[in-house]
């Protein structure tokens, strides 16, 4: 593997000289040819290196629906923090059904930014009936300020008015060194 594709294929645990085609048949006389995986491979490469600007969800959705199990390997991979968030918003994209999303959201040891995709991606994934019960954990008691403030954002973009009771409660209980980090929430909130 070359460039983008040793790239992917370290995010996904691939052996950097192993081949990213299909053996041919035994007895076969026709080339090796590329397999599902390296030309999946070959569409999130893109993906993954665009620094220009978000990856939009309906750049996510343009993919396969293949896509969505490689794309829950890498987040759930020890790869980099940021490629691993990424891998969580392609995979809320395209439909995850969550589970990698609730485990990693409440991983303390998980780096910040694998935690914050997660929980962004619960606010996509889950029905905002539920999201309040999903994510009330983690808005109440995370050790970490960051991850309460993010959880308040999911939260608060579900437009519902339990939800946003739930946010100014935490936020009240913060007091004046962790309300600022809630701001964002609050506003989103507004009168609901």
């Amino acid at each position: 593997m070359t460039g983008p594709l040793l790239l992917l294929g370290l995010l996904l645990g691939a052996d950097p000289g192993g081949p990213i085609c299909a053996a041919p048949a035994a007895g076969a006389v026709e080339a090796c040819t590329p397999t599902r995986e390296a030309a999946l491979r070959e569409l999130l490469v893109p993906l993954f290196g665009l620094i220009d600007g978000p990856v939009t969800p309906e750049m996510w959705r343009a993919l396969p629906p293949e896509a969505l199990p490689m794309l829950e390997r890498i987040a759930d991979g020890r790869g980099r923090a940021g490629d691993r968030a990424r891998a969580l918003e392609g995979a809320a994209s395209l439909g995850s059904d969550g589970a990698i999303h609730r485990r990693l959201a409440s991983d303390g040891a998980a780096p910040f930014a694998v935690r914050a995709a997660a929980i962004r991606g619960l606010g996509l994934l889950v029905p905002a009936p539920q999201l309040k019960a999903v994510l009330a954990p983690l808005l109440e008691r995370d050790p970490d300020l960051r991850i309460r403030s993010t959880a308040a954002g999911a939260l608060a973009s579900s437009a519902s008015p339990s939800t946003c009771a739930a946010v100014r409660a935490q936020a009240q209980r913060e007091g004046a060194n962790g309300r600022p980090a809630f701001q964002r929430a609050l506003t989103a909130c507004g009168d609901r």
